[in-house]
């Protein structure tokens, strides 16, 4: 009982969350951030966190469709939502 409710509970957060940890991943994985300087030297205008994540939010949209938002969510899903159940019914058997 405690492996499924905490393998459902992590399942919804892990649906609602992941388009803004992927957009976070492409931001730490960005060639040229935006408060660093460029290959030419020049430092970009810096922009507030906000707008950056709705840029790169609507660009996914636009060039992926909605579904690139979700894309490579299998493979998260079997990572959290176990290591969270199997964390839970650990954690309720020892105390």
């Amino acid at each position: 009982e405690h492996f499924i409710n905490a393998l459902l509970s992590k399942f919804v957060a892990t649906l609602i969350t992941y388009p803004i940890q992927l957009i976070q991943t492409r931001q730490r994985w960005s060639k040229t951030p935006d408060n660093k300087a460029t290959k030419t030297g020049t430092t970009k205008q810096q922009r507030w966190f906000g707008a950056a994540t709705m840029h790169d939010l609507t660009e996914i949209i636009q060039q992926q469709g909605f579904v690139g938002l979700y894309r490579g969510l299998e493979s998260k899903l079997m990572q959290t939502c176990l290591n969270s159940a199997l964390m839970f019914v650990a954690y309720e058997e020892l105390v």
